[in-house]
């Protein structure tokens, strides 16, 4: 309980009036031309044909009959398709500008039991030139988030906040996780392309390190015994199968990936392996469960 209840925390207070806002900066140079809701003009239709703003046309294919998902998304600007893409449902169309680029971004929920948000991004680098199909995000835990609340300024760049997944499931069942999408991850928008940057959010990362600091202070003095190390049985055979052996380990990573991502290297890993060492009887399990956080990092940028 105490876990879900964290998890539908964070996500109220992601979608906070203004979040986006105060973590990054005012969106004082940004236009929103539109703002549509796909969700509901496909509802009850088998296709829908809707436009986007500043010359953009998209047209929307519901899923073949009795499925859930399956929809299809067609994008033409000035009479040119721009891509299809064949996804799950399809939930919001945003579009904005900043200075003489123009950005549409696409929210798109996959479906399934814990999966997943995710966003797609096109851009028009002026007046007149073509629309360009940017990429899409990795994808995060649940439905997308609401588009407006993603977009922050930082620097005279325009980013897109999304939520990094990749500890779910990190020696922990999901319904037991506390790594479920976090840390933030932030992509810098341009008219030629995305990329995950988050350089300019240090000081993001360490206020979230600290209230996770203050989080483990708080679970230490909840504790009646001290086990025998960070990881115990799991549901099977073998290290990757081990599961923490309370909800402090968890913590301890969550607090190591903030630091991570705010380029604390040092101090992520000395302060990991300092307080397994206070907080459990042995060390066992500390260099394989930092072998398996870099090489997790390794995959795709943080």
């Amino acid at each position: 309980m105490a876990v879900f209840l964290r998890f539908l925390l964070m996500a109220v207070f992601l979608a906070m009036p203004g979040l986006s806002q105060t973590s990054g900066g005012a969106l004082a140079k940004l236009h929103v031309f539109s703002d549509i809701d796909l969700s509901s003009q496909i509802e009850g239709k088998k296709e829908a044909v809707i436009d986007a703003g500043q010359g953009l046309v998209v047209r929307l294919t519901a899923p073949p009959e009795g499925r859930p998902f399956g929809e299809s998304l067609f994008l033409k600007a000035e009479g040119r398709q721009v891509t299809k893409i064949d996804g799950g449902k399809f939930e919001e169309c945003l579009g904005v500008q900043k200075d003489s680029a123009t950005y549409w971004i696409v929210s798109e929920y996959s479906g399934g039991a814990h999966c997943c948000g995710v966003y797609h991004f096109f851009a028009q680098s002026g007046p007149h030139e073509p629309v360009s199909y940017l990429g899409k995000s990795e994808g995060h835990n649940g439905g997308p988030l609401p588009l407006r609340k993603c977009l922050v300024e930082r620097g005279g760049a325009l980013f897109f906040t999304d939520l990094d997944n990749r500890f779910d499931y990190f020696h922990e069942s999901h319904a037991g996780s506390m790594l479920v999408n976090l840390p933030d991850r932030y992509y810098q928008l341009s008219p030629t392309g995305i990329k995950v940057n988050n350089l300019p959010f240090k000081a993001e990362y360490l206020k979230q390190a600290e209230a996770t600091q203050q989080e483990i202070q708080r679970e230490v003095k909840k504790r009646r015994t001290r086990p025998q190390a960070i990881l115990g049985k799991g549901f099977g055979g073998g290290f990757a199968n081990l599961n923490f052996s309370d909800q402090l380990g968890q913590l301890l990573v969550e607090r190591t990936l903030y630091l991570l991502y705010a380029r604390e290297d040092q101090k992520a890993w000395e302060t990991f392996s300092r307080d397994v060492a206070r907080y459990y009887k042995t060390s066992q399990g500390v260099p394989e469960l930092k072998a398996e956080i870099q090489k997790k990092l390794q995959g795709s940028p943080y």
